[in-house]
């Protein structure tokens, strides 16, 4: 699991870095300023902070989706840990419960 969430945080990465210049260019963002993504897979926050595997179960992930090492390295990106019931994008891409569903809804509309 953990190196599927690589895999996408690799990817995701070239676009948040452009998100995050246009953002500085406009002014909404100051220039020292880093970015947070979150992310609710602990292994993937390691595996990404230390830029390589020492485990055989991950030596087969290539050396591209270990692209994030070199924004976190500059302070461009810093990754929390979120947990997985406070994950907004779940309720796009998930059903969800009553509950984590009203939750969820309220974060994203801004009433929470």
């Amino acid at each position: 699991m953990a190196e599927a969430e690589l895999i996408v945080l690799s990817d995701t990465v070239s676009l948040a870095k452009h998100a995050s210049d246009f953002a500085k260019s406009q002014g909404y963002i100051d220039e020292g300023e880093s970015v947070y993504m979150n992310e609710d897979n602990e292994a993937a926050i390691h595996l990404a902070n230390r830029g390589k595997s020492n485990s055989d179960r991950t030596k087969h992930i290539s050396l591209r989706y270990y692209f994030i090492k070199q924004f976190l390295d500059d302070g461009s990106f810093v990754l929390s840990h979120c947990q997985t019931n406070d994950m907004i994008a779940d309720i796009l891409t998930k059903p969800l419960q009553t509950e984590q569903f009203f939750k969820l809804r309220k974060v994203l509309l801004g009433y929470a």
